[in-house]
């Protein structure tokens, strides 16, 4: 049934202009890309990212100094394309994996993620949480893999272990234009079963809802090509069209970093930046986000029945319109309840907590004051029995000069002078 709410046929009343609004709005305010780019020094991780986005945006020219202490740095840049602005923060390690003990290279990484997410939570209880705040949360780390061929090293399981438990995990082959064909393909497989033997958990880019049966096809051919196999460059060369290219020049040839059959570039551009840019920020918001919430309230509050909900068991949901269950909007708002759910637990335990804090406190208080009071009780009687003794000897001291004024009578009126005498001294004092 259909209702015309301006009560006159055709009437606009704009309900399908919102879509517009909405449009406008995102626009305005625009995109935020956190990206972790992990992996050893020597690989081509800043000329990836100058690939990845067409513009040279990293110094592929600065030296790694592997003798300072692991930090995460942040490299800030802005690129626009027909209106719509996206501030991409490139987060790196520099240094990561060339140390002979790197024990501490995962606490490094996983506090920096922890500490994000810990910022966005604080900033959301705010009262000033209706103001649009920094998200500076990691929305997925594309991790590189050296292109030995051979099987994944301790500290690449460790690495990836923990990054696919808080962030959006991606793994990628550098330099692939290291293996021929059949050394890249060998070499993938030999990560995809790693990666299910150690369950390693990495994001499944889910399929589009609104593609064909052709375009689903190939949506699932780019899928399935994870780990991704790449090859990134910094030279830019022209083409007999006019068209500028990314290449890579050898004594042999010359490989286009942006050919299918060479580097699966494209393809993860693509996957990355034209689909699944909100799908990324969502599963961050609705899963990795969510766990680490649920992580926070059973440390200080309550016990919650859900403390952590892992990926596998999000997978063995049932399926809806062919999109993996933790990507859905559905499971976005039941974790989005669930998180308030753990938030209000969260506050009804710090209540508690406060309440027997000040019943504490309060017995605390009561117990000095009624020391104080037996100790002024004791005091006030000790003076009130000195008083009763001092009046009494004041009274027997008054009756022994009597009894001595009557046995001398001839000195009575000596006593009566000095006692005259003694009480204007008293008042003059």
């Amino acid at each position: 049934m259909k209702t015309n709410a301006a009560g006159k046929p055709g009437a606009y009343v704009g309900i399908a202009d919102l879509p517009n609004q909405v449009y406008r709005r995102v626009v305005k305010q625009g995109f935020t890309l956190n990206m972790l780019i992990l992996g050893r020094t020597g690989l081509g991780k800043r000329t990836f990212v100058n690939s990845l986005f067409g513009v040279n945006v990293c110094d592929v020219s600065e030296q790694t100094d592997t003798s300072k202490t692991l930090t995460v740095e942040k490299e800030t840049f802005q690129i626009e394309t027909q209106g719509v602005r996206v501030l991409v923060n490139i987060l790196t390690v520099p240094g990561f994996g060339d140390q002979i003990d790197n024990s501490a290279a995962e606490e490094v990484v996983s506090r920096y993620i922890d500490a994000q997410f810990q910022d966005y939570f604080e900033a959301s209880h705010q009262r000033k949480s209706q103001s649009r705040r920094v998200d500076n949360r990691v929305f997925c780390c594309l991790y590189f893999l050296p292109p030995t061929g051979h099987q994944l090293t301790p500290l690449d399981i460790l690495m990836m272990n923990s990054l696919g438990l808080r962030t959006n995990l991606i793994p990628v082959v550098a330099r692939a234009d290291s293996f021929t064909v059949d050394e890249r393909e060998a070499f993938r497989e030999l990560v995809r079963s790693q990666l299910s033997q150690n369950d390693i958990q990495i994001y499944v880019f889910p399929p589009d809802e609104d593609d064909g049966d052709a375009n689903s096809r190939d949506s699932d051919f780019m899928r399935s090509l994870a780990p991704f196999a790449v090859v990134g460059s910094n030279t830019v060369t022209t083409r007999k069209d006019g068209s500028q290219v990314r290449v890579r020049k050898y004594p042999w040839g010359t490989v286009d970093i942006e050919s299918p059959e060479c580097s699966d570039l494209a393809v993860l551009r693509r996957l990355l930046l034209f689909n699944h840019l909100p799908d990324l920020v969502s599963v961050t918001d609705g899963l990795h986000y969510a766990n680490y919430v649920r992580q926070v309230v059973s440390k200080v509050g309550p016990a919650s029945d859900s403390r952590y909900i892992s990926r596998q068991s999000l997978m063995k949901s049932p399926m809806k319109n062919g999109r993996e269950p933790f990507s859905s909007p559905m499971n976005m708002e039941v974790d989005h309840e669930d998180v308030e759910a753990c938030i209000d637990k969260m506050k009804e335990g710090f209540e508690k907590l406060f309440e027997r804090k000040m019943a504490e406190k309060k017995e605390r208080l009561q117990q000095i004051a009624k020391d104080f009071e037996d100790r002024y009780g004791d005091w006030e009687e000790d003076v009130q029995c000195k008083k009763a003794r001092y009046l009494a000897d004041k009274k027997e001291f008054e009756r022994q000069v009597q009894e001595f004024a009557k046995a001398y009578p001839q000195i009575s009126d000596r006593l009566v002078y000095e006692r005259l005498k003694h009480s204007e001294a008293r008042r003059a004092f």
